[in-house]
């Protein structure tokens, strides 16, 4: 289980989650025909702790 917060502002959802294994910001923001996803975040496993940075880009067809 983890506990965030968010919050809107324009096009734009904002949300910042994490737990004892992990920390993330997520962000949603529509543009044009597309919604954009943005993970940015460390994760912990077997003791180690990775940072990552990720976009998806959805498009509306």
């Amino acid at each position: 289980m983890s506990t965030g917060t968010g919050a809107f502002e324009g096009n734009k959802l904002v949300i910042n989650d994490g737990n004892s294994m992990f920390n993330e910001t997520r962000t949603f923001e529509v543009k044009d025909k597309e919604l954009i996803m943005t993970a940015k975040g460390k994760a912990k496993w077997e003791g180690k702790e990775t940072a990552y940075d990720q976009t998806t880009v959805y498009k509306r067809k």
